[in-house]
């Protein structure tokens, strides 16, 4: 059975972009699990997600109970700016950490990860990390009267260790985003392969069409031109029936 020009092109071209569209790049998928990779390789050194979130919560309680304690009992000559200063970027900071602590999903986890490379928190966690590392050299340097020194320990390491990952958030941050840019490119890179070869298809397609149309105009019209046989009615004993 052979199609009218209309209908042939129509089903070879719609045949042509099911076959290829279909297996286009999808950069929404292929971004969000660049992202997510990012926000494991950020947060991988500290432990799983639920790991995260557990001591993304500790951390944020623990800057609401310092920042606290120092409106309360400022250090000695330290001024109200300084205190205020400490105080605002410990609440930037507690904040980004109750959005990770409270994520349900790992979208969300990942969201909330990135959150804290937005400008303000950026810029707050490494001051606040040199106030933890500087609080950290205090308790060893005076620990309070009657500590066991595998408390002191464990405490001027918990406050190392957070102050460091804080002073480390531009750096991570710097990592992640250049991590997303090159996932970015690969996948613009993937999009221009796809729409070359989705233009290479539709090209060959209207050349098979063509082809088909001139074949199918050739066939009709030799059938056309084709000699009528009329064959003769039996014979038989020179008669004709």
């Amino acid at each position: 059975m052979i199609f009218g020009p209309r209908i042939s092109k129509a089903l070879l071209l719609g045949w042509v972009c099911f076959l290829i569209c279909g297996c286009g790049p999808n950069r929404s998928a292929a971004l969000g699990e660049a992202a997510r990779q990012q926000a494991s390789l950020a947060t991988g050194a500290i432990g799983t997600e639920d790991q995260v979130r557990g001591q993304a919560r500790d951390g944020a309680r623990m800057l609401k109970e310092l920042s606290a304690q120092l409106v309360r009992n400022p250090p000695k000559g330290a001024s109200p700016q300084v205190v205020g200063g400490f105080t605002s970027d410990a609440a930037e900071i507690s904040a980004g950490l109750d959005a990770i602590a409270e994520s349900k999903t790992d979208d969300q986890f990942t969201a909330s990860v990135f959150n804290m490379c937005d400008a303000q928190r950026r810029d707050a966690a490494p001051r606040v990390g040199h106030v933890l590392v500087g609080i950290a050299t205090m308790i060893r340097a005076k620990p309070p009267a009657n500590a066991p020194p595998q408390e002191v320990q464990q405490v001027s390491g918990y406050f190392d260790t957070f102050g460091e990952r804080m002073i480390n958030v531009p750096t991570e941050c710097d990592r992640a985003q250049a991590g997303m840019a090159e996932a970015d490119a690969k996948e613009q890179e993937a999009e221009a392969k796809h729409q070359a070869n989705v233009n290479a298809a539709i090209n060959a397609a209207e050349l098979i069409f063509a082809g088909a149309v001139v074949y199918g105009t050739a066939v009709s019209a030799a059938q056309a031109s084709r000699p009528i046989i009329v064959q003769s009615p039996p014979v038989q004993n020179n008669y004709y029936y």
